[in-house]
């Protein structure tokens, strides 16, 4: 789900912003950047220098995600 919407994100800004991936191991959200064109960065990172966020992680995961960049929001 979330490199679907990844995808339709770069397809929508055509180089106009730039594109923060992230992912639990880090191996996806590499994956994405070369593809896409963007940076692999951690969560926190996204938290504090995006003004869009775009998430896509199981339900089960969420609260343990949001936990993650909770400060940085703040």
């Amino acid at each position: 789900m979330g490199g679907a919407l990844a995808r339709c994100a770069a397809k929508s800004i055509r180089g106009e912003q730039e594109l923060y991936f992230s992912s639990a191991s880090g191996i996806r959200a590499k994956a994405l950047a070369e593809e896409l064109g963007g940076r692999a960065v951690r969560n926190e990172d996204i938290a504090r220098e995006c003004d869009l966020i775009f998430i896509g992680v199981k339900p089960q995961m969420l609260k343990e995600m949001l936990e993650g960049v909770s400060p940085v929001l703040k």
